[in-house]
């Protein structure tokens, strides 16, 4: 089940199913192995996987989703999303989307750094993942797409790339938004969840990698400064 490729190693968290684990390596192959380590199937979805897995049930069925980064592409490449048959590792739709990458002394890909974000309540129909170097080098993008179709509900251009994962938040009647750091300069910005509109963004630290926490309306993240934040969301 291993690919051929030199650059293997895993550098996503594993996602835990009955007996089941799922994870996605550096030569871009998504595997489910049994917890007593046999491997049932896996998939080639060509390229780096470092974003977590997302695990879903649907309809009482469980399914994966994974994105890639643009590694091995060159320079530009496509960052593919994938639902897979958690059980069979059958592809049930894949999105492709052109990211960029750098390489050379400093390099830095394009494509899915971020695991995307499941939606719940409001937005349960959805999966909102956020792109790096996407519709441009400095750029990046923030996409919620039907889970049942894998058709674009909307699509949102973000001022900056993004590394750091989004993560989905509530009020009381289950409105949802998605909490995001912006890598570069230190943006946060929160997002409708619905529509895609960006409703805060705003410059706070020099550089956003590491993932928010969040507990009821309370966010704490720290940025590459070495400074922690703690904001109340109204």
């Amino acid at each position: 089940g291993l690919t051929d490729r030199s650059n293997l190693g895993v550098e996503n968290s594993l996602v835990l199913h009955e007996n089941n684990l799922y994870f996605g390596d550096n030569g871009g192959t998504i595997r489910c192995i049994s917890t007593d380590m046999k491997l049932k199937w896996s998939y080639d979805n060509l390229d780096d996987i470092d974003a977590s897995l997302v695990l879903d049930i649907e309809d009482g069925k469980p399914y994966v989703y994974a994105g890639c980064q643009v590694d091995t592409q060159g320079k530009k490449g496509k960052a593919r999303l994938v639902k897979l048959d958690a059980k069979t590792g059958k592809k049930i739709w894949r999105r492709d989307f052109i990211c960029e990458s750098r390489f050379g002394a400093s390099p830095s890909n394009g494509g899915f750094l971020a695991t995307p974000v499941l939606g719940k309540h409001s937005i349960s129909d959805r999966i909102i993942i956020s792109l790096c170097r996407y519709k441009g080098f400095d750029k990046g993008g923030m996409v919620a797409i039907n889970k049942k179709t894998g058709k674009t509900i909307w699509e949102r251009a973000l001022s900056t790339y993004v590394w750091s994962s989004g993560v989905d938040i509530y009020n009381k009647k289950g409105k949802a938004y998605i909490f995001q750091n912006l890598i570069w300069p230190g943006k946060t910005a929160i997002i409708d969840a619905d529509n895609g509109e960006v409703l805060l963004d705003q410059v706070i630290d020099t550089k956003f990698e590491a993932s928010p926490a969040i507990f009821n309306n309370y966010a704490v993240f720290a940025g590459r400064s070495g400074n922690f934040y703690c904001y109340k969301i109204k």
